[in-house]
């Protein structure tokens, strides 16, 4: 068992090295100039399926499909622009890192056929790659780099069934549903401020249905005192009617998400009372 043991951490940590190692080389060989994106503040990340690797007697080489997109930290979102998706080979020695990559336009086919050995065209010409999963583990990549936290947003399975339940509420025609209400969650990544909560409850209304007034729905008043939060949206300021149904179906969503943090305890929809007029 030990052994079994051992041998799994040894093939994880080659493993590790290994995409470690990948990456690096990668970064070396690819003959794309990312200086236009880095000058705006944006950082390269990538991902890449192994096609296969031919090892000569004082040479490697590597055929890849590489993922490449641009990140940066936009406030406490992560933002993307630029993204390259090619086939890339790449010739190691001792001292060297040579990158090919085919060429664009009419003469990509050719030089696929020139650049990657026979066996490899097929995955190459019918993108036997899944782009989607790749383009998400570079956004792993960058999120991880920046230390995201990865935080959560609820919404109820059925929109229609949980307005029709709290209007009932709100009216007086039943108890309180919340024991029974099954809330469903969405995972959104910010990257951590002083201001966290207020844009996990600012965040927390792009879930919800169109009714209302989206306007209404924004924050108007955000503050902490020790565990509990003071809130108020524009809803609560300004109100409408029939504004009181509104209200009875976003606080709790907004509760929920807020209540995920560790030093909230407490949400009060109305001003601290220092800054009460």
């Amino acid at each position: 068992m030990r052994r079994f043991v051992f041998l799994s951490v040894a093939l994880f940590l080659a493993l590790f090295v290994q995409a470690q190692s990948l990456d690096s080389l990668i970064k070396k060989a690819m003959i794309i100039d990312w200086k236009f994106y880095v000058s705006r503040g944006y950082r390269p990340f990538c991902a890449y399926k192994i096609l296969g690797v031919d090892r000569g007697k004082d040479k490697v080489f590597y055929y890849l499909i590489v993922v490449e997109a641009a990140y940066k930290v936009n406030g406490v979102y992560l933002k993307d622009d630029g993204k390259l998706v090619t086939p890339l080979k790449i010739a190691r020695t001792r001292d060297t890192v040579i990158g090919y990559m085919p060429h664009e336009g009419e003469d990509y086919a050719e030089s696929i056929r020139k650049i990657f050995p026979r066996k490899y065209h097929d995955a190459i010409f019918n993108r036997h790659f899944n782009a989607d999963s790749a383009m998400w583990i570079t956004r792993q990549k960058a999120l991880n780099y920046w230390h995201f936290e990865r935080l959560y947003l609820f919404y109820p399975k059925s929109w229609t069934e949980y307005e029709n339940t709290i209007n009932q509420y709100v009216d007086g025609v039943i108890d309180n549903p919340w024991p029974k209400i099954h809330l469903l969650r969405e995972s959104i990544y910010l990257y951590p401020t002083d201001s966290l909560k207020y844009y996990v409850a600012l965040n927390e209304y792009p879930l919800h249905p169109p009714f209302g007034n989206k306007d209404m729905a924004q924050i108007s008043y955000f503050k902490q005192k020790a565990d509990t939060v003071f809130i108020m949206l524009n809803a609560d300021v300004e109100g409408w009617a029939g504004v009181s149904y509104f209200l009875a179906q976003v606080h709790p969503l907004i509760e929920k998400a807020l209540f995920q943090f560790p030093d909230v305890r407490a949400v009060v929809w109305d001003y601290a009372p220092e800054d009460k007029h």
